[in-house]
């Protein structure tokens, strides 16, 4: 029974890891990420001793260190890859930050007052019923009374409609 058991666990990690992008190795070398071993290859020494050269410039922070989980597809399960890379030169599409656009330079925005309209992100519609000290009450047309934060506004959580 046990056996069978780790089989179908085995099974399904196969199905979950085997194809997804975030365990290939390709994925991560793309974006600058280098094996221990070509680190190794690169400083002439032994991969053994690529952590004690490099820990003073991971100290300063500018070479990142990483373990990376890694599908081995010869023993069917996940490994961990150490890898290294410069900081700065290369980022990860996932670690990117969104620009956040700001209003163009003499144009404000504006305020929200009690009877204006809103509209949730959601698409839902409501009134605002008061506003007062950085919060306001909004009476929505389900029935629903909330009172978000007036940045919900600037955050895109809320829109006023004019």
């Amino acid at each position: 029974m046990a056996n069978l058991w780790q089989r179908i666990v085995k099974q399904q990690m196969v199905e979950e890891h085997e194809n997804d992008p975030k365990y290939q190795w390709e994925t991560y070398a793309k974006v600058g990420w280098h094996k221990r071993e070509q680190v190794a290859e690169a400083l002439d020494c032994h991969e053994d001793k690529v952590q004690s050269v490099l820990k003073s410039a991971i100290a300063s922070k500018k070479i990142e260190r990483r373990d990376i989980p890694i599908w081995c597809k010869l023993n069917k399960e996940l490994i961990k890859i150490v890898a290294y890379r410069e900081k700065g030169k290369h980022t990860d599409p996932k670690e990117e930050k969104p620009v956040k656009s700001k209003p163009a330079k003499g144009s404000k925005r504006p305020k929200p007052v009690a009877g204006m309209a809103v509209r949730a992100r959601n698409g839902n519609f409501g009134k605002i019923a008061e506003v007062r000290a950085g919060r306001m009450k909004v009476e929505w047309d389900s029935g629903k009374v909330t009172q978000p934060a007036v940045k919900a506004i600037a955050k895109g959580d809320i829109y006023l409609e004019f």
